[in-house]
């Protein structure tokens, strides 16, 4: 079910109690203007994680994000393109595993299961990619999916993969971030966005600090969550 806000303020455990919320339905939609869309701060679960788990959307025009200087060379980083699509499914694939799946593994909803396994299956062969590399190893990657349907912001890439070895020094993380911002604005479609856990507060940080803002916070009842690993 989908709810509209002036802003997301209201929005806590006291709130959502409240709300009609059929039992038949898993998860609650609250949607409210990009304006009000908070100061560039990363927002908190809001209500008992628990209970519930708290996905945002985040939204972007690709003018807002920063231009900046990559600064990647002097960090001996370079922006390479995959050698194939393989080579971005293998890497990918490998970095989903081990930093989001098993992480976060307590936060995948049935809704974001199968729309993970469907991704895997049809929809990262048609997206684009794009690496960083540091002396040949990749370090850190990006992907993007054109949404064609569905979506009140057109035209539309979707961030599907956003990645950084966290074994790389300060600076060198902030000139792999700079060369995939300067990627990102140069390649993708007018509109951008991107879906990301609450809990996952660094992520969110790397969207608000590239100009984006949430847009949708969705809350699904743990009673309906299942126990089915997902496997990619």
């Amino acid at each position: 079910m989908l709810y509209s806000l002036p802003s997301a303020a209201p929005l806590g455990d006291k709130f959502i109690d409240g709300v009609e919320w059929p039992a038949d339905k898993a998860t609650l939609v609250f949607a409210f203007p990009e304006k009000e869309a908070g100061s560039g701060k990363p927002v908190k679960d809001m209500v008992s994680r628990k209970k519930y788990v708290c996905c945002l959307t985040y939204m972007a025009d690709k003018k807002m994000i920063p231009k900046g200087k990559a600064g990647g060379n002097s960090s001996g980083l370079t922006l390479e393109p995959f050698k194939d699509q393989a080579e971005h499914r293998r890497a990918e694939m490998a970095a989903c595993r081990k930093y989001f799946l098993k992480p976060f593994k307590n936060y995948l909803t049935p809704a974001i299961k199968a729309e993970m396994k469907e991704y895997y299956r049809g929809g990262l062969p048609k997206a684009e990619g794009i690496s960083v590399r540091k002396n040949g190893k990749i370090v850190s990657m990006m992907t993007l999916y054109k949404v064609t349907k569905d979506s009140s912001h057109k035209p539309l890439h979707w961030v599907t993969w956003l990645w950084a070895d966290p074994g790389l020094a300060k600076a060198e993380r902030r000139a792999a971030h700079a060369l995939l911002r300067g990627w990102l604005r140069g390649n993708s479609l007018k509109y951008i966005g991107a879906s990301v856990h609450a809990a996952n507060v660094k992520s969110q940080n790397w969207f608000l600090k590239s100009g984006f803002r949430p847009t949708r916070i969705a809350f699904t009842r743990r009673a309906c969550m299942d126990r089915v690993s997902l496997k990619i």
